[in-house]
């Protein structure tokens, strides 16, 4: 359980990041939106690599052509169309009904896990995929409601 403090903590910071995101998407394009998180990104990715330099050394040599490519696929699919696919739902769409549907990977996860690596299902992550999926549907199926009928003489 020592992972929870961790995970919650991911949670929260990925949580906020579409209230910042949806502030942002209503001054610039998703284009400039990616092309300004990758730029801090890059930043933070040098003063961590700084850090641990010592770490990434020592698996530098062990790098294949398999694990590169590897590491490609999940980066331009899971990172880079992940990136446009979210920025244009969110520019688009209220953040609260976009970032459940997002927030749906684990469905996705416990499938391909399944499928590809051979993991067992358990009851209990059977039930919170469920659980996922009803929750899905419960924001899919959500209607906006419509705005108030105006006074056509305009005394409001």
């Amino acid at each position: 359980m020592h992972y929870v403090p961790a995970a919650l903590g991911v949670a929260l910071l990925w949580g906020a990041q579409p209230i910042i995101h949806k502030h942002l998407l209503a001054t610039f394009h998703p284009q400039t939106m990616m092309l300004l998180g990758t730029t801090f990104y890059l930043v933070c990715l040098g003063a961590y690599t700084a850090y641990s330099w010592k770490v990434i050394k020592s698996d530098l040599p062990k790098i294949t052509w398999r694990h590169l490519a590897w590491a490609a696929l999940a980066s331009v699919a899971g990172g880079f169309l992940a990136q446009v696919l979210y920025l244009y739902a969110l520019s688009k769409h209220p953040s609260h009904l976009v970032m459940p549907l997002i927030y749906s990977s684990p469905v996705f996860t416990l499938l391909l896990g399944y499928l590809l690596l051979k993991e067992k299902i358990s009851l209990r992550a059977a039930v919170g995929v469920v659980l996922i999926i009803a929750g899905i549907i419960v924001v899919a199926l959500h209607k906006e409601p419509p705005p108030p009928p105006r006074d056509p003489l305009g005394v409001d």
